[in-house]
Formats: C-alpha cells, structure tokens, sequence
C-alpha cells in the first residue's frame, strides 16, 4: 500500500518543525547548568559500557567531528571527562565520563526526563509505540532508498542514528 504523499509530506514537515522546536525548547533546559547543547548531547550518549571511542561519542551525539571535538574538549577542561588515549587502554582515542561527569549526566538526564514528559503528557503509551514503530519504518525506508545507495553514501559521513533502547 502506497501512502499518500499529501498527508506524508505534511507529517514530514510536521515531524520536522516538532524536532527544530524542540532543539530551541532544550537550551531553556540547559540555561543554569553551564552546558550547550553539543556538551548535553555527549553528555546524553549512552555511555553504559563505560567508555566510548570518539567515533561512538560522534555517532550519539550525531554531531560532526569538528563539533564533537571542540565540546569534548570543554568537557576535558570542565573536568566532566577524561581522556583515556594516554592509558593505552585503547590505541583508539576513548573517554570515560569522571565522578563529577556522572553526577551531571544523573542531573541533566533527571531535567531531561522532566522535559520529555511535559512535551508527552497525555499521549498514550500505545501511541508512543506506534509512532516509534512509523519512525523506524521511515528510517529504514530512508536507508533502502537513499543513505545506503553507494552514490550517496559518500555525502553522508556521519548520518548515524542510533537507538537509545
């Protein structure tokens, strides 16, 4: 079944301008942590495992490596992560969050997940699941088509979007 392309490319533009409003919502979020949104994005990846290369790091937080370097590097100075490179634990350049880097990341993951609910209150479960299930599909049909032709892989240097589940 094909969708109609009217109501997809309003739910496209719909999805789109939901997502920049919600990137100028976050730095209200951030106002009294000292933080930007490059430093929240690192800050957010899921460092579960304990460290991440520079390469994960980048991926999470679908920032550049330009990008991904300078807030990295403001985390090192800030003292909210270390730099494990001159370990050799990893010939790989790797970082780990500090002790004061998880209290923060504890602090600014409570704050997000207050401003997450807010923007979801009253929808259903159900619905969460299935718009995530629409988005996925999306994805993948974004995938097929476009990011994975070996065309354009190319023009997509750091198109990663990792799932956060």
């Amino acid at each position: 079944m094909t969708a109609d392309t009217t109501k997809a490319s309003f739910l496209s533009y719909q999805i789109r301008s939901v997502n920049l409003e919600i990137e100028r919502a976050l730095p209200s979020l951030l106002r009294d942590t000292g933080f930007n949104l490059n430093e929240f994005y690192i800050l957010r990846a899921h460092w579960a495992k304990g460290t991440l290369s520079f390469a994960e790091i980048s991926a999470h937080a679908d920032l550049t490596d330009e990008t991904t370097k300078a807030a990295i590097h403001s985390l090192i100075e800030k003292g909210y992560v270390a730099d494990l490179k001159s370990s050799r634990i990893n010939p790989l350049l790797s970082y780990k969050l500090t002790g004061s880097g998880l209290k923060i990341r504890q602090l600014l993951m409570t704050k997000y997940t207050e401003f997450i609910s807010k923007l979801y209150a009253e929808v259903p479960e159900q619905d969460i699941e299935y718009a995530l299930g629409i988005m996925m599909k999306i994805h993948s049909n974004l995938h097929a088509s476009y990011i994975d032709n070996k065309e354009n892989k190319q023009n997509n240097e750091n198109n990663t979007v990792t799932s956060i589940f």
